[in-house]
């Protein structure tokens, strides 16, 4: 069969630093049993003329299934891709998935969106998937393939659970499905792009962060691969020449001894030539000390700490527990082993005001974190974090899911209004000085030679970076005029 993979195109407002692949679009081509014509079509970022893209797509390729991955602030474009090709392809089949289907799937089709998409995958794809396309190739039925709901123009069904996989049965992504060169990230210590491709290691999360859509999408599992089949997927990826690696699991440091083990295991191969970048939970980082020495020896050089905030109260609401301590060990050991720690954190709590906001940036300065994102608490469907703000009558947007990016408030607090969260955020970041990528210093920290070396030897790719400095500040400096002509709030600080 030939089968059409889209990953759907960005509306996000957040500044695209980068592109990268989607893994688990990946992951579902390569674990498809039986000899099938498959096209990945990578739109993440494209913002204009994606329909014609996917028209000259279709054209080409005469798919006889399209597959839609979508978060669910992609939703309504994928709604729109969904609906167009219903229209001019009518026989093409259409399955959705990705974390908004397996959370909304009863909402879905239970409004007239039904009628454009006829399967949604719900949760893990790869085995769901597979069986699906053995079915519509020999006109087998739908019913007992489990994690799948569809629609058959008359009746709407939804098939059983299906459990977490076991990853044993899950092949390495085959990346020759996708072009490398089309995915890059810019990585401050080279001051350039650098192209990158994406690795898991496991996935799940057993933590009970309240915000979080993890637990809906592995079903509060935490799974792992045998290290000997990581090893073997990052020597695939270096033998495209590719050296930067973006660890997509959702919590690596829930098994501290076995992070270990994978840095010395990089170590031994020699694989620690290539810049790693990971997400991992403070808790995590300040159980072992030597754990952020191993991985910087193994190239981890970034990582996306799970901070979410300074306050004890906003933590407990957050259902972290009382984690300041571990958050200042795990700062303490990362920039001691020069790793540059992206600091995630949340503001927007029911609690929060000016002055907490300002104590959360004050965190961030006398901390010296080196990339603060900051998001607005966003009240996904089907969390726990949601029920709460609407029993206390403070979502401000309950359904147009275009603005559910972390980036816009969704929400109010029960002294700032949406319009206060979003200025007081933007004026925020552009004030902070930690917040204007002041590349510089950082690089200087962590690189000295190289530093000297672009900033002496190679001046053209320093004007380049100086450059892309100032879009950004520009970036900022139209977002915060936006907000001033929407609303009355430009003298709240």
């Amino acid at each position: 069969m030939n089968i059409l993979l889209i990953s759907t195109p960005s509306y996000s407002t957040l500044f695209p630093i980068g592109n990268m692949p989607n893994l688990g679009l990946l992951s579902i081509a390569s674990n498809l049993t039986g000899n099938h014509n498959i096209k990945i079509l990578e739109s993440f970022n494209k913002k204009t003329h994606f329909i014609n893209q996917i028209k000259n797509t279709i054209d080409t390729l005469s798919p006889d299934v399209i597959g839609i991955s979508a978060m669910t602030f992609q939703y309504e474009t994928a709604k729109i891709i969904a609906k167009y090709i219903k229209k001019e392809y009518p026989v093409i089949k259409t399955v959705l998935g990705g974390y908004h289907a397996t959370t909304m799937y009863e909402e879905i089709y239970e409004s007239d969106d039904k009628f454009y998409f006829d399967f949604i995958v719900r949760n893990e794809g790869e085995k769901t998937f597979d069986e699906l396309i053995i079915s519509i190739e020999n006109k087998l039925s739908f019913d007992n393939i489990m994690g799948l709901s569809y629609f058959d123009g008359v009746k709407v069904q939804h098939n059983k659970q299906r459990e977490p996989l076991d990853l044993k049965e899950i092949k390495i992504p085959n990346r020759n499905f996708i072009n490398k060169n089309d995915f890059s990230l810019f990585n401050p210590l080279q001051m350039k792009n650098q192209g990158i491709m994406l690795i898991e290691t496991s996935r799940g999360c057993t933590n009970t962060c309240n915000f979080c859509v993890i637990r809906n999408m592995y079903q509060n599992s935490f799974r792992t691969y045998d290290l000997d089949r990581v090893i073997e997927d990052i020597i695939n990826v270096r033998k495209s020449d590719i050296k930067m690696i973006f660890v997509v699991d959702d919590n690596i440091c829930l098994d501290v001894e076995r992070l270990k083990q994978l840095c010395k295991l990089i170590i031994e191969k020699k694989l620690n030539d290539i810049i790693y970048i990971v997400q991992c939970s403070s808790k995590g980082i300040a159980t072992s000390e030597e754990l952020s020495y191993l991985m910087s020896k193994a190239g981890f050089t970034q990582v996306f700490l799970g901070i979410e905030n300074n306050e004890n109260k906003n933590l407990k609401y957050l259902n972290k527990g009382n984690i300041i301590n571990y958050t200042n060990l795990a700062i303490k050991y990362l920039h001691k082993n020069n790793i540059r720690i992206y600091g995630g954190l949340i503001i927007g709590l029911p609690e929060d005001d000016k002055k907490s906001i300002d104590s959360l940036f004050k965190f961030i300065e006398n901390k010296e974190i080196d990339y603060p994102f900051i998001q607005i608490v966003t009240p996904y469907p089907k969390t726990k974090i949601r029920e709460s703000y609407k029993k206390m009558n403070l979502i401000t947007n309950e359904t147009d899911f275009t603005k559910y990016d972390g980036y816009w408030a969704n929400i109010r607090t029960k002294h700032l209004t949406s319009y206060e969260l979003e200025y007081y955020k933007i004026l925020k970041l552009k004030k902070n000085r930690l917040l204007k990528f002041n590349l510089n210093f950082l690089t200087l920290r962590t690189k000295p030679l190289l530093f000297l070396k672009h900033l002496f030897i190679n001046p053209i790719s320093y004007l380049i970076w100086e450059f892309s400095n100032r879009n950004y500040k520009k970036y900022f400096d139209n977002l915060v005029e936006e907000l001033e002509k929407e609303s009355n709030y430009y003298n709240v600080i």
